[in-house]
């Protein structure tokens, strides 16, 4: 991709983060105004998420790997590596990306009968010391997608879809992101296939309401593109 297209297609991403956070201050629902919103922002909008974000405070790893143990480690492994796509890989994901999650499910802000009550026994210094925890873990790719479909799913992680306005998955969730949205973002490298293209869906359908900027990228994409990107992500390192 030339320096001009990737330049247009991030200002097109900070364009529609603006478009999003504008819609949310003037109290429109996801969806209201200008299709499905977008985000990686908690409950209370993407204004709120990165207000968040900048006064984190981090958690201590090393008390983390106790509530793991007790807690986590049935699902999402000791070391954040899960053995069923049903259940993500934390392993290595951002700490404050882990925090905001956590404190969604803690407040009922993203809905899930498994995760909703576990989190609501976690209080706050336990939720960022798991999440410190497991950004200390390192990723082991699942590689579970169709292999014969990984290269289309990197044309669409690292170009794009210029003809639906979608910009590439590259701006936001690389490990280092350019300045902007990315820095809400979740990595995603590594992740099962099965449960990026379940959260896809999900966010395609409404039924992830949460987020505030992901809704609308995802109801842009086929199923076809859902799952050949996600193919492609989860053999990632």
């Amino acid at each position: 991709m030339s320096f001009l297209m990737r330049r247009a297609t991030y200002l097109l991403t900070c364009v529609l983060l603006l478009g999003a956070t504008s819609a949310n201050a003037q109290g429109m629902r996801p969806g209201q105004g200008m299709g499905r919103g977008m985000g990686q922002g908690a409950g209370g909008g993407q204004g709120a998420a990165w207000a968040n974000l900048s006064a984190f405070v981090p958690g201590d790893a090393k008390l983390g790997k106790a509530v793991a143990e007790q807690t986590c480690a049935a699902c999402h492994g000791v070391d954040g590596n899960s053995i069923a796509a049903v259940f993500p890989k934390l392993a290595g994901q951002k700490e404050s990306y882990l925090v905001r999650q956590l404190t969604n499910f803690s407040t009922n802000a993203r809905q899930n009968d498994l995760m909703n009550p576990i989190a609501h026994q976690l209080d706050p210094d336990s939720l960022r010391n798991v999440a410190a925890w497991y950004t200390t873990q390192t990723i082991k790719p699942a590689n579970d997608g169709d292999s014969k479909l990984i290269a289309a799913g990197r044309r669409v992680f690292e170009a794009g879809d210029i003809s639906q306005h979608n910009p590439p998955c590259t701006h936001c969730h690389l490990a280092n992101p350019p300045p902007g949205p990315g820095a809400l973002a979740p990595l995603l490298a590594g992740q099962f296939a099965g449960y990026l293209q379940a959260q896809l869906l999900q966010l395609r359908s409404g039924q992830r309401s949460h987020a505030l900027m992901m809704p609308m990228m995802a109801a842009r994409l086929s199923d076809a593109q859902i799952e050949a990107v996600a193919a492609y992500i989860s053999q990632l390192h």
